[in-house]
Protein backbone atom coordinates (compact mmCIF):
# COMPACT_ATOMS: atom_id res chain seq x y z
CA UNK A 1 0.00 0.00 0.00
CA UNK A 2 1.40 3.60 -0.90
CA UNK A 3 1.11 5.92 2.55
CA UNK A 4 0.12 8.50 0.05
CA UNK A 5 -2.79 7.50 -1.90
CA UNK A 6 -4.67 7.60 1.46
CA UNK A 7 -2.95 10.75 2.86
CA UNK A 8 -3.44 13.44 0.86
CA UNK A 9 -0.97 15.43 1.63
CA UNK A 10 2.06 12.46 1.37
CA UNK A 11 0.63 11.68 -2.30
CA UNK A 12 1.07 15.69 -2.89
CA UNK A 13 4.79 15.44 -1.46
CA UNK A 14 5.27 12.84 -3.32
CA UNK A 15 4.49 14.55 -6.70
CA UNK A 16 5.92 17.80 -5.50
CA UNK A 17 9.53 15.51 -5.29
CA UNK A 18 8.87 13.99 -8.57
CA UNK A 19 8.31 17.85 -10.12
CA UNK A 20 11.64 18.68 -8.24
CA UNK A 21 13.71 15.66 -9.24
CA UNK A 22 13.45 16.89 -12.84
CA UNK A 23 13.60 20.36 -12.22
CA UNK A 24 16.64 19.54 -10.25
CA UNK A 25 18.04 17.52 -13.17
CA UNK A 26 17.46 20.86 -15.56
CA UNK A 27 19.03 23.19 -13.11
CA UNK A 28 21.96 20.99 -12.36
CA UNK A 29 22.51 20.35 -15.76
CA UNK A 30 22.54 23.96 -17.24
CA UNK A 31 24.93 24.96 -14.49
CA UNK A 32 27.42 22.05 -15.14
CA UNK A 33 27.27 22.68 -18.83
CA UNK A 34 27.68 27.06 -18.14
CA UNK A 35 30.48 25.92 -15.48
CA UNK A 36 32.20 23.37 -18.26
CA UNK A 37 31.45 25.68 -21.13
CA UNK A 38 32.61 28.86 -19.59
CA UNK A 39 34.88 27.58 -16.72
CA UNK A 40 33.46 29.59 -14.12
CA UNK A 41 32.75 27.05 -10.97
CA UNK A 42 33.58 29.16 -7.81
CA UNK A 43 32.53 32.61 -5.98
CA UNK A 44 30.58 35.01 -7.64
CA UNK A 45 30.03 34.20 -11.26
CA UNK A 46 28.30 30.78 -10.25
CA UNK A 47 25.71 32.87 -8.74
CA UNK A 48 25.18 33.88 -12.05
CA UNK A 49 25.40 30.68 -13.88
CA UNK A 50 22.88 28.70 -11.29
CA UNK A 51 20.33 31.55 -11.84
CA UNK A 52 20.76 30.55 -15.60
CA UNK A 53 19.41 26.94 -14.86
CA UNK A 54 17.07 27.50 -12.34
CA UNK A 55 15.37 30.05 -14.75
CA UNK A 56 14.69 27.20 -16.60
CA UNK A 57 13.67 25.27 -14.62
CA UNK A 58 11.11 27.46 -12.89
CA UNK A 59 9.29 27.43 -16.02
CA UNK A 60 9.01 23.69 -15.95
CA UNK A 61 8.23 23.74 -12.15
CA UNK A 62 4.95 26.50 -12.94
CA UNK A 63 3.00 23.55 -15.13
CA UNK A 64 3.71 20.81 -12.94
CA UNK A 65 2.93 22.09 -10.02
CA UNK A 66 -0.23 24.19 -11.00
CA UNK A 67 -1.65 21.16 -13.10
CA UNK A 68 -0.46 18.28 -11.39
CA UNK A 69 0.87 18.91 -8.29
CA UNK A 70 -1.54 21.40 -6.55
CA UNK A 71 -4.18 20.51 -8.80
CA UNK A 72 -5.21 24.10 -9.05
CA UNK A 73 -7.42 24.92 -12.19
CA UNK A 74 -8.44 27.90 -13.92
CA UNK A 75 -6.04 30.71 -16.04
CA UNK A 76 -2.75 32.01 -14.37
CA UNK A 77 -3.71 35.07 -12.85
CA UNK A 78 -1.71 37.87 -11.97
CA UNK A 79 -1.47 37.64 -8.56
CA UNK A 80 -0.46 33.79 -9.32
CA UNK A 81 2.15 34.53 -11.06
CA UNK A 82 3.38 37.14 -9.29
CA UNK A 83 3.36 35.10 -5.93
CA UNK A 84 5.01 32.32 -7.52
CA UNK A 85 7.77 34.06 -9.14
CA UNK A 86 7.82 35.78 -5.58
CA UNK A 87 8.09 32.34 -3.95
CA UNK A 88 10.79 30.76 -6.16
CA UNK A 89 12.78 34.05 -6.84
CA UNK A 90 13.49 34.11 -2.70
CA UNK A 91 14.40 30.28 -2.97
CA UNK A 92 16.81 31.67 -6.07
CA UNK A 93 18.27 34.58 -4.04
CA UNK A 94 18.97 32.01 -1.44
CA UNK A 95 20.64 29.20 -3.21
CA UNK A 96 22.82 31.86 -5.62
CA UNK A 97 23.97 33.78 -2.73
CA UNK A 98 24.90 31.00 0.00
CA UNK A 99 26.42 29.20 -3.41
CA UNK A 100 28.99 31.72 -4.19
CA UNK A 101 29.37 32.41 -0.22
CA UNK A 102 29.64 29.12 0.05
CA UNK A 103 32.20 27.98 -2.67
CA UNK A 104 34.21 31.21 -2.38
CA UNK A 105 35.49 30.07 1.05
CA UNK A 106 37.12 26.96 -0.19
CA UNK A 107 36.73 23.08 -0.86
CA UNK A 108 36.59 20.99 2.49
CA UNK A 109 37.26 17.31 2.52
CA UNK A 110 39.66 17.23 -0.30
CA UNK A 111 36.76 17.77 -2.34
CA UNK A 112 37.20 19.34 -6.30
CA UNK A 113 35.76 22.26 -6.74
CA UNK A 114 32.96 21.08 -9.45
CA UNK A 115 32.33 18.55 -6.75
CA UNK A 116 32.18 20.96 -4.12
CA UNK A 117 29.83 22.96 -6.31
CA UNK A 118 27.48 20.38 -6.64
CA UNK A 119 27.00 19.53 -3.38
CA UNK A 120 26.99 22.54 -1.79
CA UNK A 121 24.22 23.37 -4.39
CA UNK A 122 22.27 20.06 -3.64
CA UNK A 123 22.31 21.10 0.21
CA UNK A 124 21.10 24.16 -0.74
CA UNK A 125 18.55 23.12 -3.03
CA UNK A 126 17.07 20.49 -0.08
CA UNK A 127 16.69 23.74 2.37
CA UNK A 128 14.99 25.83 -0.03
CA UNK A 129 12.99 22.69 -1.38
CA UNK A 130 11.03 22.91 2.13
CA UNK A 131 10.10 26.24 2.04
CA UNK A 132 9.04 26.23 -1.77
CA UNK A 133 6.57 23.78 -1.05
CA UNK A 134 4.96 25.38 1.93
CA UNK A 135 5.09 28.91 0.52
CA UNK A 136 3.17 27.15 -3.26
CA UNK A 137 1.14 25.11 -0.99
CA UNK A 138 -0.10 28.01 0.97
CA UNK A 139 0.71 31.23 -0.71
CA UNK A 140 0.41 30.31 -4.50
CA UNK A 141 -1.91 27.26 -5.31
CA UNK A 142 -4.47 27.57 -1.94
CA UNK A 143 -7.40 26.36 -2.60
CA UNK A 144 -10.14 29.03 -2.31
CA UNK A 145 -14.13 28.54 -1.75
CA UNK A 146 -15.45 25.91 -3.14
CA UNK A 147 -12.36 24.48 -4.06
CA UNK A 148 -11.64 23.52 -0.75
Amino acid sequence: MQAGRFVPIFWQVTKFTAVGALNVAIDFGILNFLSLVTGVVAGAGVGGLNAVGFIVALSNSYVWNKWWVFEHSGNPKGEELARFFIVNVSALVFVSASLAALTGLGRPWGLTVPEWENAGKAGLTLLAAAGTFSGLKFLVFKKRGAEQ
